[in-house]
């Protein structure tokens, strides 16, 4: 029920593209909120271009994972990207900073897709910190 709950939610997301809350980029900032979430929540990044991501965490540690990018090969990692799998193997970390710190990381998406993003401390994305990254 859960997995009908969070598809139905992206695809909400997608269809109504959600205009004020999302950006296309290849230089991104991206706050993890104190509220349990993204802003924006919905970004997309051209496919085999590095992108530099500035990602901040307000209010307590946050982290910014890509779900499947292990899996599925969809990123570069050689630039010094985190390696641990947060909550699932084939998930990659992104960014993690800690309570109200700033890191920078260059990341490129080799394929077109839509992306599931989330934050992997618990309970921050059962209370809704997710988006998602659209790769053009």
């Amino acid at each position: 029920m859960r997995r009908i709950v969070f598809v139905v939610s992206l695809a909400c997301l997608l269809v109504t593209g959600c205009a004020q809350d999302r950006m296309t980029t290849d230089v991104l900032t991206v706050v993890g909120e104190a509220d349990y979430s993204f802003a924006p929540r919905v970004v997309t990044v051209p496919r085999q271009t590095p992108v530099t991501l500035t990602f901040s965490a307000r209010g307590e540690a946050h982290s910014y994972v890509l779900k499947d990018a292990i899996k599925d090969g969809p990123i570069d990692n050689s630039r010094g990207l985190l390696t641990r799998n947060p909550t699932a193997s084939n998930d990659l970390i992104v960014a993690e900073a800690t309570q109200d710190e700033t890191v920078t990381v260059t990341f490129t998406m080799l394929e077109r897709g839509v992306y599931l993003v989330y934050c992997m401390y618990e309970g921050h994305r059962e209370n809704g910190m997710f988006g998602t990254l659209i790769v053009e």
